[in-house]
């Protein structure tokens, strides 16, 4: 289980009062037994054998007196990752021979200080303040340090030895010196003034083992606390202190357990101290004082152990306790003890044993328990002859709500698990009649007469208009007025004519509504101020519950300040109302305003036109008497009656366009002054003014001077009106203007579409362009439109414009477009070929303009011994070969055949659908799945075949088996060429104008191989392979060495691939070395022949057996 001030505990196998003990142990805090309480809330039910019970302690037991060293421990690793890290040390404000302290190179670098006990015997080293005066002498200090020899220099006296000496005896020694030599009567005083340093060595099973340098004071038991004492493996009950060959033992148990320093020896300059191996180990847990792991000397036993653990507990059980033990090196066993025998007490020991003291049972034997309605329910002794009577009486008594004619005794059976019920009657039992004798757990519950049989709770409600609604005690002999009283009164807004009290029947349920005149009870009249009864329920009504009653407000929208609803007061009119409104706003039109008014039935269905003006006034017939739901809707001029906007817009080439507040007298000038003035773009001579006539709905142009009116010519600034428009246009909008572009293409860097500025010139256009690309034509055309419409074209020759002669350097003009065109034989890149195979310098070469085949070969050193130029072969990329436009009609020509293609097998398809149709069925219907059976039998009248027609396959058998014989077209996957180009090399080397003597574009790669051996044969012949070229054979010759044609061999078909790709038709081949004979395959029809003539002998078949089947009826119904 999780604990959280202690964490993790196993409690399996323990008992409760281990547990307790356990926690009690480990808890910070000093609590006694009766301030834990555990309890097991629920039992794991299972159908698994019992876990065996385990002899664990609930808390990880540790070696006893290792803690001890704890805190040392924790300091040293501290300190330890602090220099590791470079942190700096806390300040120690105290050192001494404990505190602040991990190791050697801190002390030697420390004063030390330390109280320094009586018989500390002085050395070298130590520093002595002495300090002596008499009746005549002033106080005078010397401090004096003890040499190497023991000896002190005192002034006056000279050396003296003090080493062996005391403090005390060393400060008589002086005074008697002092007094002998210079001084009668003179008091002294020696202190120390610091102590010596001793070196001293701690090793074996320590934490920190090493050499250390303390105070010379430094006990046994400072300097292993100094080292972080023993670890896990180290003894607490065996330390050796070695000091000039003799060695003496501590055991520090006795000064953890006791208090006892005896063994804890001063140390002196040299001493070791030896922690060995730890001994005897032997755990004890359960009901001892002090559970732990002890470390046992050879000769102690389990008496002992248990002294060490502070003796067992009053709970613990004497009679077993089980030791975990071994049978030495032969096998583990479990030893129960009874400490109560004498003769079991001093039970041998091993090292590793666990000893476990278990826990007498938990139960209290002599209780008895009372629960229910008694003044102090719980857990009482069980006294000799002890009755009902008296147990109760131990409770204090009963409360009066007790139940006195039933309580229950439940008492455990004889077999202590199953229980037995006694029904009690108390009143018999308190006045001592059948008061049963008490046995050992018996438990009395007394109820509750609530317990026992319903009855209504003492409390009576009153909901509604009351000041505070809500239950109430009901007391006897209360009535209704006494319950409003309680219930602060009914409030202002009650209905005291009627209110309703509801009444519960036997079974709780509210089955009858007295009415109620409260005015009358309130009154304290009899008939309406009625007695309660537990569960009666008051219901107060207010006014607006009880009877319908319109809301006392009146309604005011529209143009006022505060448009709302407001409270109706006696006499209030329509001038009250506006005034409650704060007024009407400005735009409000006065004149007519419009009150709408309910009927009986709330529905408007009244209104009158007010005057606004004339009721603020006074008028009767305007200033009307409000009532309740009456509406005012105060309308602004805009709602009542049209008018212009005040505004007028601007758009156009101004600044800021957009509307604007029209003023009086506003004209043009200020319009346009308004809006930031016109744009440098501005068309001055035509402005538009759009002014809408409302009874036309149209609008009606009227044209502007801009030029003029911002000149302050008052004929032309007119006047504006409102919701005037005012369109500025741009000269691009009033006039056609070209754009001011120009445009050059061709062999320049940059060539683009350019801005043209005023006085542009040619030169200007090439400089921003680039200027020429290399290769670049010094004659450079210029196009443009002219007026009528026609393209002209003007060449310039720019050589002496590029020396900076501006001579021939004409102005460019909006829309004019330069050409500078390229020489073609102009490269700019380097085309390359691929040469590789049997030339004598293959490689990458550089190609010249329309280079041959034939010269390239020469240019590489011409052919090697072992060439085979008739084999050669030469690809070509292919943008050199289809252009671009022929590669866009070879693919449309490919998906053209496809679709064609595809339409064809279709039809193909349906054509040997129909064919088959024809044959199998004999009506024009559309073909469906029946058999040929079937048809037969309907074309006869039989209703049965025999098992000859079983064999008719069904028609759709026979479409699929048709659709096999009608195959798709093959599709090609591509109608462009592969690259390579069939040539002859030979023939291009030696005629040098033959058409093989190709020119050589860039990317070509030619190879030319080796002379080949083999003539291959493959394909449909019996073993296709190499065969050794023999000069005259023929086609047939290799073929029947690979071993002639296989069965499927097309020997019509036999073409020749030769070694330069070229394929040729085997009849017209004359053989060379490296040529490939191909045989190819031909289809297989015997099948397909055969299964239509089996089909059809099948048919044929079942219709003579059919025929004699129904010739054979006929005769038999004649005769």
């Amino acid at each position: 289980i999780y604990y959280p001030p202690l964490g993790e505990i196993n409690v399996i196998g323990n008992s409760i009062a281990m547990l307790k003990n356990a926690i009690i142990t480990k808890l910070p805090l000093k609590i006694g037994e009766e301030q834990i309480s555990i309890n097991i809330k629920q039992f794991k039910s299972t159908t698994e054998e019992p876990l065996p019970l385990s002899a664990e302690f609930p808390f990880a037991l540790k070696r006893f007196g290792l803690d001890f060293f704890a805190s040392a421990k924790e300091r040293i690793l501290k300190a330890e990752e602090n220099r590791q890290f470079g942190y700096d040390q806390e300040k120690i404000t105290q050192k001494d021979a404990i505190s602040g302290f991990v190791g050697p190179l801190d002390m030697m670098n420390a004063n030390v200080q330390a109280t320094v006990p009586d018989k500390y015997i002085l050395g070298p080293g130590d520093k002595i303040n002495i300090t002596y005066w008499t009746d005549v002498v002033e106080p005078k200090t010397e401090s004096l340090v003890v040499n190497e020899k023991g000896e002190v220099t005192i002034e006056k006296l000279g050396k003296m030895v003090v080493r062996g000496m005391t403090l005390p005896q060393f400060e008589e020694a002086v005074k008697v010196g002092l007094s002998r030599v210079a001084y009668k009567d003179i008091q002294l005083i020696a202190t120390l003034e610091e102590l010596r340093s001793i070196q001293i060595f701690i090793t074996g099973e320590v934490f920190r083992p090493g050499s250390y340098a303390v105070s010379a004071v430094t006990t046994s038991a400072n300097a292993l606390y100094m080292c972080g004492g023993p670890n896990e493996n180290g003894s607490l009950r065996d330390i050796k202190l070695i000091r000039r060959n003799e060695t003496k033992s501590i055991d520090f148990y006795k000064f953890l357990m006791k208090g006892d320093s005896s063994q804890d020896y001063n140390l002196e300059s040299g001493d070791t101290i030896m922690v060995p191996l730890v001994g005897k180990t032997v755990t004890i847990s359960g009901e001892v004082k002090r559970p732990a792991i002890y470390e046992l000397k050879a000769e102690e036993n389990l008496k002992e152990l248990i002294s060490l653990a502070g003796n067992i507990r009053p709970t613990g059980y004497l009679q077993r306790i089980r030791i975990d033990s071994v049978d030495p090196s032969r096998k583990r066993i479990i030893i129960d003890v009874d400490m109560t025998n004498p003769d079991q007490t001093d039970c041998e020991l091993f090292d590793g044993d666990i000893v476990t003291v278990f826990s007498i049972p938990a139960e209290k034997m002599n209780t008895v328990n009372i629960e229910g309605k008694v003044r102090m329910p719980g857990t009482y002794q069980l006294k000799d002859g002890m009755k009902i009577s008296d147990l109760i009486n131990s409770a204090q008594g009963l409360l009066g709500e007790a139940y006195m004619e039933r309580a229950d005794l439940i008492r455990f059976n004889p077999d202590k698990k199953t229980t037995s019920l006694i029904p009690v009657d108390l009143s018999k039992v308190l006045s001592g009649v059948d008061d049963i004798t008490l046995n050992q757990w018996d438990k009395l519950i007394v109820y509750s007469k609530w317990d026992i049989k319903w009855i209504a709770d003492k409390v009576v409600d009153v909901h509604g208009a009351v000041q505070r609604p809500g239950s109430y005690e009901r007391s006897d002999g209360m009535k209704i007025f006494d319950l409003l009283i309680k219930s602060g009164g009914v409030l202002p807004n009650a209905y005291l004519d009627r209110a309703l009290l509801f009444r519960r029947d036997n079974t709780n349920r509210i089955t009858k509504s007295i009415p109620v005149n409260l005015d009358l009870a309130i009154k304290k009249d009899e008939n309406n101020n009625i007695d309660l009864y537990d569960g009666d329920i008051l219901v107060v009504y207010t006014i607006q519950e009880a009877r319908w009653e319109p809301k006392r407000e009146v309604l005011i929208s529209g143009a006022v300040q505060k448009p709302s609803n407001f409270i109706r007061t006696d006499g209030m009119k329509v001038s009250d109302l506006i005034k409650s409104a704060g007024g009407i706003l400005p735009n409000a039109y006065p004149d007519k305003a419009f009150l709408l008014r309910l009927d009986e039935r709330q529905r408007t269905t009244i209104g009158f036109f007010i005057n606004l003006k004339l009721a603020m006034q006074d008028d009767p017939n305007n200033n009307l008497e409000l009532k309740d739901g009456d509406e005012l809707i105060v309308y602004t001029y805009e709602q009542a009656r049209w008018e212009p906007k005040k505004q007028v817009t601007v758009s156009g080439a101004v600044q800021k366009s957009g509307i604007y507040q029209k003023t009086d007298g506003m004209r043009v000038s200020e319009l346009i002054f308004r809006a930031g003035g016109v744009l440098p773009n501005a068309y001055l001579d035509r402005a538009n003014i759009e002014r809408f006539i409302p009874n036309e709905g149209r609008y009606m142009i009227i044209p502007v001077n801009l030029t003029k009116s911002l000149a302050g010519d008052k004929s032309f600034d007119l006047l504006l009106e409102d919701e005037d428009i005012l369109r500025v246009f741009t000269l691009e909008e009033a006039e056609y203007r070209p754009d001011n572009i120009v445009t050059i293409y061709g062999a320049v860097q940059k060539p683009d579409k350019y801005t043209r500025f005023t006085n542009m010139k040619l030169s200007d256009l090439l400089f921003i362009s680039g200027g020429f690309l290399p290769g670049a034509n010094k004659v450079v055309e210029i196009s443009r439109i002219n007026d009528m419409g026609v393209i002209i074209s003007i060449s310039v020759d720019v050589t002496n414009l590029l020396k900076g002669d501006n001579t021939n350097d004409p102005e460019l003009k909006d829309g004019d477009v330069v050409f500078v065109r390229k020489d073609k034989n102009f490269l700019d890149t380097l085309k390359t070929v691929k040469l590789e195979g049997e030339v004598k310098y293959p490689g990458t070469y550089a190609i010249k303009h329309n280079e041959r085949l034939s010269e390239l070969i020469k240019r590489a050193g011409g052919l090697t011994d072992r060439a085979y130029p008739e084999a050669s072969v030469v690809t070509r990329k292919i943008e050199h070969l289809v252009q671009n436009e022929q590669e866009k009609s070879l693919r449309q020509v490919s998906y053209l055949f496809e679709e064609l293609t595809e339409q064809e097998y279709k039809r193909e398809l349906a054509q040997s659908w129909l064919m088959h149709s024809d044959k199998f069925t004999n009506t024009q219907s559309k073909p469906t799945s029946s058999s040929i059976t079937d048809i037969i039998t309907e074309s006869t009248g039989m209703g049965a075949l025999t098992e000859a027609s079983q064999q008719v396959p069904n028609l759709q058998e026979l479409r699929q088996f048709q659709y096999t014989m009608v195959t798709p077209a093959r599709k090609i996957k591509s109608f462009l060429p592969s690259g390579r180009l069939l040539i002859n090399v030979s023939e291009a080397l030696s005629i040098p104008g033959s058409k093989d003597n190709i020119i050589l574009e860039d990317g070509d790669t030619i190879v030319i191989p080796s002379m080949p051996s083999t003539i291959t044969v493959s394909g449909a012949v019996v073993q296709p392979s190499s065969l050794i070229y023999a000069k005259g054979k023929g086609v047939k010759y290799y073929i029947a060495n690979a071993g002639g044609y296989a069965k499927d061999a097309d020997i019509k078909s036999v073409y020749v691939v030769k070694a330069n790709g070229m394929v040729v038709n085997a009849e017209d081949a004359k053989l060379a070395p490296g040529d490939v004979i191909v045989v190819p395959t031909k289809v297989v029809v015997q099948k397909i022949t055969d299964r239509w003539g089996q089909l059809f002998s099948v048919i044929r078949f079942s219709i003579g057996a059919v025929v004699s089947l129904y010739m054979v009826k006929i005769l038999v119904e004649r005769l």
